[in-house]
C-alpha cells in the first residue's frame, strides 16, 4: 500500500515538475531576449527617426558690407523673393546676435561700427526676438552666398520633451516605436543640464544609450549636446 501511495507522488512529482519546463520554455522561446548587438540596433533606429522628427531645413545668408560708415544704421538687403514667414535671426562674425527686421521683402540689420560681415538664419522654427525698431538710415549690403542645411533645431527638442508628458503615443507614432515596445527620450546639454521626464526605477530589460548631436539653439547657436534614450 505505501509503494503504490509513494508511486502516486512520484507521478504527481514529475507532471509538476513536466509541466513547469513547459512553461519556462514556452516563456524563453516567446519572449527571446535581445542579444546586446539587437539593443544597439533597436537604439541606433530609434535614434535616426528621432534626429529626423527634430530636425528643420535652414536657409543661411552670409551678408557682406562694404560701405564705409557714416551717419547710416543699418544695413539692408533683398532677401529674394524668400517665404516671409520664416522666422529669422542675425548674427555677426564673432556670434553675437544683431537686431534686425524682415519688411517688404527686405532684411534689415543693426550697424555698428566696424562690422562688415553678417549670417541670417531663416527657418520655420521660432529663434529668439531681436527685432530692430526705430528710425532706419541704410546702406545697401549684398549677399555673399546662401546655403541651404538640415539641422536638428532646440525647440523642436523642447516641443518634443513636452509631448513625451502631454501626448506619448502620438510622439511614440511619429518617430516610429513599434508597438509592443515602450521608450523614454532625455536631452542633456552641455553644461550638464537633463530635462525630460526621470526614470525612477531601470530594470534589466530598459536599455538605455546615449547620443552626442549637433544641435542650432534659439540665439542661432551651433550647440553640442546627449539625447539619452531608453527603451523596453
Amino acid at each position: 500500500m505505501k509503494n503504490k501511495r509513494a508511486s502516486h507522488v512520484d507521478v504527481t512529482i514529475s507532471f509538476i515538475i513536466f509541466v513547469l519546463f513547459l512553461t519556462f520554455l514556452f516563456i524563453f522561446t516567446k519572449f527571446p531576449e535581445k542579444s546586446e548587438s539587437d539593443q544597439d540596433l533597436s537604439l541606433g533606429l530609434v535614434k535616426n527617426s528621432m534626429v529626423n522628427y527634430l530636425s528643420s531645413d535652414v536657409t543661411i545668408y552670409y551678408i557682406k558690407n562694404s560701405s564705409i560708415k557714416t551717419s547710416e544704421n543699418c544695413i539692408m538687403i533683398n532677401e529674394l523673393s524668400l517665404d516671409p514667414n520664416l522666422k529669422n535671426i542675425v548674427k555677426d562674425i564673432n556670434e553675437n546676435n544683431i537686431y534686425s527686421k524682415r519688411e517688404s521683402g527686405n532684411l534689415y540689420i543693426s550697424w555698428i561700427s566696424g562690422q562688415s560681415l553678417f549670417k541670417s538664419y531663416y527657418s520655420e522654427e521660432n529663434f529668439s526676438n531681436f527685432n530692430l525698431t526705430g528710425s532706419l538710415n541704410c546702406q545697401t549690403g549684398e549677399i555673399n552666398s546662401i546655403q541651404e542645411q538640415n539641422k536638428i533645431m532646440e525647440t523642436k527638442i523642447l516641443k518634443m520633451i513636452q509631448e513625451y508628458s502631454s501626448n506619448y503615443s502620438y510622439l511614440k507614432s511619429n518617430i516610429g516605436i513599434p508597438q509592443n515596445e515602450d521608450f523614454n527620450v532625455q536631452f542633456e546639454y552641455a553644461n550638464k543640464t537633463i530635462i525630460g521626464q526621470n526614470m525612477t526605477e531601470i530594470k534589466a530589460s530598459v536599455f538605455v544609450k546615449n547620443f552626442q548631436i549637433d544641435y542650432l539653439d534659439v540665439n542661432g547657436n551651433e550647440k553640442i549636446g546627449n539625447l539619452i534614450i531608453y527603451l523596453w
